[in-house]
């Protein structure tokens, strides 16, 4: 599961009944749990997987995954609620965008449908 895509989400689950502050609280305590468990399960695994191997290429595989967890739990956590709160207006207006067109292609397969 992509992290960036949880939080995202939350974030614009509850920006429909808050302010960007409170959102941005919010999200933040209700995704980090879920975000540092899998998160860490995966860098934990990916480590010892490279610290285990003896094939050589399996072990350079797990300590990049194992890199690039701890890399992402890092980014996602201290970096991405920082940006939704800059760029909510942006956040929000493509997903209102997104709505609308999903709405218009689901009145356009019924009418399909239906003619």
């Amino acid at each position: 599961m992509d992290y960036a895509i949880l939080m995202t989400d939350r974030y614009k689950e509850n920006r429909l009944e808050m302010d960007k502050k409170s959102a941005v609280i919010c999200t933040i305590s209700n995704v980090t749990v879920s975000i540092l468990t899998s998160g860490s399960v995966l860098t934990v695994v990916g480590l010892l997987l490279g610290y285990i191997s003896s094939n050589q290429l399996l072990a350079q595989l797990g300590i990049f995954i194992g890199r690039g967890a701890i890399f992402s739990l890092l980014i996602v956590l201290f970096v991405l609620p920082g940006l939704l709160y800059l760029f909510d207006h942006l956040v929000m207006h493509q997903s209102s965008i997104f709505v609308r067109q999903a709405k218009r292609k689901i009145h356009t397969s019924v009418d399909q449908t239906q003619g």
